[in-house]
């Protein structure tokens, strides 16, 4: 079975809604460039995402200039159906149609077949399905779904029924994020994590057992026994590997959410690329606890919504580049990385900082509730107005910052898609 995604950003969607309207008979239509990502969940099930690089200027459909590139893709943006069959007789292939039937994004396949999944990307999350909005379809009495329709209406219940989401890191955040996605009835999840469950994890760990750490098992293998074993229908995929490897890379790219649950900076910046490249919503989840023999120091949290082309972890201060720097070291140069660490020549991370799951569900429940708010928005303090979430519990209150200037560095690499090498980046090859 195959499944095409498409993506733009608000922005992006923004100009093509503002070219159109400007357009005139003689110029019909408007050329998205996009990027590409493909991968397979398994043998019988693949996806294929185009992410809008750049909006370019109306073109004439009497005299079309534009062909499709070696490297770029090509999508085109007209008022109606109508005006794109009239468009087929100028020679244009596009891999994507699009249209804007009353402001409500359509995209379809060349042969006008509707894409799987299209999405637009801003302060709160827009989906189509197969150009659906998804149907108030009755929630049966007594299904596991049901108070889910209660709060948030059998629409939103459907949403989640059809999105592919992924969790990178799956301990103490990212276990019992995976979790509510599953008690959520969310279509599909990927977990991705190289690391395997330990003793010293049994208390954090939602679902971990002493024999998943005696047999050393990976995490994402324990969780995924744990949920198929539910018997609630969520499609797990498990990827125990590192975030910053093709492999998963390629099924980042075609997931529709990202919640990124990791405490090194270097995989926070791994994510935040992923995020850009392929116009992926992500969501980053972080906890800070301090404590030494019962006396805690500082206890807080903090959810991240990013947006492609906006500000970035770097620049809202998540982490430093020396920080990423030591992380990146480590990872690489284990043995030069003690030898610095030793010399004091750069910052270590605490690799043995305490983790408390009750303070992780409290955090996790907030990346949730965000993800929740982005598609069926609740909360009194408007979507646009919030970037961050952040929670402090020895003095118990919420902080809601506002948008912050973008990365202008990072926003360059919006919709890129697969590029070679990876993320431009020459390690990961392709």
């Amino acid at each position: 079975m195959e499944e095409v995604v498409f993506r733009i950003t608000e922005k992006q969607l923004g100009t093509v809604i503002t070219e159109l309207a400007d357009a005139d008979e003689d110029k019909a239509y408007v050329p998205l460039l996009c990027g590409r990502a493909h991968a397979a969940f398994s043998e019988t099930t693949e996806r294929t995402a185009w992410c809008v690089q750049s909006v370019l200027p109306v073109c004439s459909k009497r005299s079309p200039t534009l062909k499709d590139g070696d490297d770029n893709y090509l999508c085109v943006a007209a008022k109606s159906v109508d005006m794109l069959t009239d468009l087929l007789c100028t020679g244009i292939h596009p891999k994507l149609w699009i249209t804007l039937e009353g402001n409500s994004l359509q995209a379809y396949l060349p042969d006008f077949r509707p894409v799987t999944v299209s999405c637009v990307v801003g302060s709160s999350l827009k989906f189509c399905f197969e150009n659906q909005e998804p149907m108030q379809r009755e929630i049966i009495s007594g299904s596991f779904e049901e108070r889910t329709a209660q709060a948030f209406g059998a629409g939103t219940a459907e949403y989640l029924s059809k999105l592919t989401v992924a969790v990178v890191g799956t301990s103490g955040t990212g276990s019992i994020v995976s979790e509510q996605l599953v008690r959520l009835g969310v279509r599909r999840i990927i977990l991705i994590d190289d690391d395997i469950v330990e003793t010293r994890n049994l208390g954090r760990i939602v679902n971990a057992k002493r024999v998943d750490a005696e047999n050393g098992i990976h995490k994402t293998d324990m969780l995924k026994s744990a949920f198929d074993s539910s018997g609630l229908g969520t499609e797990v995929i498990s990827v125990p590997s590192v975030v910053g490897c093709s492999k998963s890379i390629h099924l980042l790219s075609i997931c529709d959410v990202l919640f990124g649950c990791l405490d090194s900076a270097d995989g926070r910046h791994q994510l935040n690329r992923i995020s850009t490249f392929y116009v992926l919503p992500y969501i980053d989840v972080g906890v800070k606890l301090v404590s030494n023999m019962g006396k805690f120091e500082e206890i807080s949290g903090a959810v991240r919504y990013l947006i492609p082309g906006g500000s970035s972890l770097l620049s809202r201060k998540a982490y430093t580049l020396e920080r990423l720097a030591s992380d990146i070291m480590r990872r690489e140069d284990p043995v030069q990385y003690q030898a610095r660490l030793r010399e004091k020549y750069i910052i270590g991370a605490q690799e043995s900082s305490p983790a408390v799951i009750s303070i992780n569900m409290q955090v996790s429940s907030l990346a949730l509730l965000e993800f929740l708010t982005r598609i069926h928005p609740f909360r009194e303090t408007q979507n646009e107005e919030v970037e961050t979430v952040s929670v402090d519990l020895l003095n118990p209150h919420f902080i809601l910052d506002p948008p912050s200037e973008c990365d202008a560095a990072l926003a360059k690499y919006v919709g890129f898609g697969d590029r070679s090498p990876l993320l431009f980046t020459p390690v990961l090859g392709d």
